[in-house]
This record gives structure tokens, C-alpha cells and sequence, in this order.
């Protein structure tokens, strides 16, 4: 395959871009997991690890659930919320 100077420089500029948006996304991707995986919800984690957690879901039924994950966590919390379908 022949190569130019102009044909490399222009698939390292593509590969720069490519590198500066995959960094964005991940800054991005890193912001959302940082407001979901907070000091309180990280503290929670640590406090019920490994322990089976009683609560009542959105139709007031009780549930069991064993915190092995910081999504264990989060799940108890955002299932445990009462709401109704529109």
C-alpha cells in the first residue's frame, strides 16, 4: 500500500479526534456514575454489605434483598418509592 505524508497526517488527525471524543464521552460517562454512586449511597453500601436488606416495594409488599453491590443499594432505595403509572 503506498502512503503519502498527507494520507498518514490525515488518519492521525482522524485518530486524535477520535481520542478527544472517546475522552469526552468517558469524562461524561464518569460525571453520571459519580452522581449515582455518591458519598451517601457508597456509605449505605458499606454499612448494609453483605446483609439482607427488608423493605417494602411500590405495591407495599415486602422484599428481601442481600446488598453485594453498590447497584444492590440503589435498587433497594429507588424500588422502595411508591408511584403509579400514567
Amino acid at each position: 500500500m503506498n502512503y503519502t505524508y498527507e494520507s498518514l497526517e490525515e488518519s492521525l488527525n482522524d485518530k486524535v479526534l477520535d481520542i478527544e471524543r472517546l475522552t469526552n464521552e468517558n469524562d461524561l460517562l464518569k460525571d453520571k456514575v459519580s452522581y449515582y454512586e455518591n458519598k451517601k449511597l457508597q456509605d449505605l453500601f458499606q454499612k448494609h454489605l453483605n446483609e439482607t436488606v427488608p423493605y417494602l416495594n411500590d405495591k407495599n409488599e415486602p422484599v428481601k434483598r442481600k446488598v453485594n453491590l453498590i447497584s444492590d443499594v440503589y435498587d433497594i432505595l429507588i424500588n422502595s418509592f411508591k408511584y403509579t403509572k400514567s
